[in-house]
């Protein structure tokens, strides 16, 4: 079993950021965001394609290349002075995308979680006056409740991950493909992902 420092906590989330984690940060699409990190600082990237959102025409392209490359595409936009904390993504055929985003209010940080389908989320902790923990992050994370935007109704499962490792063992899916079905990423807690990683093959066993 790994240890993490949970309490670890970044020195702020407005500040100097290299040109990877600006625009994984900022960048909607999962498959998009990920190609440009990757490719900015060794070569030219059209700006098209660094865009917070895609032009509506050019995401409906990528769309009909392939569904997963409209993961994270449909994300809300982020509001004035808010950038993304981390994602929860699935490996769904559309690769759909949670995102847990932080805005600066005042003297404030302000919490909030959206997904492609314009559901609600009750957090456990919506503020703070200083840069969360990793361990107030995974909190957040495995206590947030869903609700849904057509009818209201609260979901009763809790948490945005240990649910789809759940979900994905009683319907009878192996453990390597449970496992391998959410990822969780983040450019300003570099540990969360080998946390949840080792945190999913727990409770696939629990389950």
């Amino acid at each position: 079993m790994n240890e993490f420092n949970l309490g670890d906590r970044p020195p702020f989330y407005f500040g100097p950021q290299d040109l990877k984690d600006f625009y994984k940060s900022r960048i909607l699409g999962q498959i998009r965001g990920n190609m440009v990190s990757e490719a900015i600082d060794k070569t030219s990237v059209p700006s098209s394609l660094t865009e917070t959102s895609l032009d509506p025409s050019l995401r409906d392209f990528q769309g009909q290349m392939h569904p997963s490359m409209m993961g994270g595409e449909y994300l809300p936009q982020h509001l004035i002075n808010e950038i993304e904390l981390c994602r929860v993504v699935l490996n769904s055929t559309t690769m759909d995308v949670t995102s847990l985003r932080v805005r600066k209010q005042k003297r404030r940080y302000v919490y909030r979680i959206v997904d492609e389908y314009s559901n609600k989320f009750t957090l456990t902790k919506k503020t703070s006056t200083k840069p969360l923990s990793m361990k107030e992050v995974i909190q957040i994370l495995d206590t947030s409740k869903e609700v849904l935007y057509d009818s209201g109704e609260e979901i009763e499962y809790v948490g945005l991950i240990k649910p789809v490792i759940e979900y994905m063992k009683q319907d009878g899916c192996g453990k390597e493909e449970s496992i391998e079905f959410v990822i969780v990423e983040s450019t300003f807690y570099p540990e969360l992902f080998a946390y949840y990683e080792q945190q999913k093959e727990i409770w696939f066993e629990e389950a």
